[in-house]
């Protein structure tokens, strides 16, 4: 690609993205984050697929997708451990069911972020006395 071409894609993709932002404006931070983490984590998969296996494993992994959230966060464990998702038995609830669906590492690493208080950085360093 000429130098030329490459400025034209990269002035191309800041357009996009600036009309992403326009676009969402209006969606909560916390959804964009949930939709968009599988794209950007997505890059250091298809890297290691590239490096380890080569150009087809990008096909294959179209063929056949991650099927955990660890490959994502972890892509070791897809190409090196191979590992698969693991079943789980599904616990019987004493009370009224109000939500069913899956609850994966993203949204577990998301809520055990948000559960912090928001002072819990400046508490730290008053402990710390910086």
């Amino acid at each position: 690609m000429s130098a030329e071409e490459q400025e034209e894609l990269t002035e191309s993709g800041t357009e996009e993205g600036e009309e992403f932002t326009a676009g969402t404006e209006d969606v909560p931070l916390v959804l964009q984050t949930f939709m968009g983490t599988p794209y950007a984590l997505g890059e250091a998969l298809l890297e290691l697929a590239v490096e380890t296996e080569g150009d087809g494993a990008v096909d294959d992994l179209f063929r056949e997708p991650p099927t955990t959230d660890e490959h994502l966060l972890d892509p070791w464990t897809l190409f090196m451990d191979d590992d698969e998702a693991l079943g789980v038995t599904e616990p019987s609830t004493d009370g009224e069911e109000f939500d069913r669906g899956q609850f994966g590492a993203l949204f577990l690493v998301r809520g055990a972020r948000r559960a912090r208080r928001p002072d819990d950085g400046a508490r730290c360093h008053r402990r710390l006395g910086r």
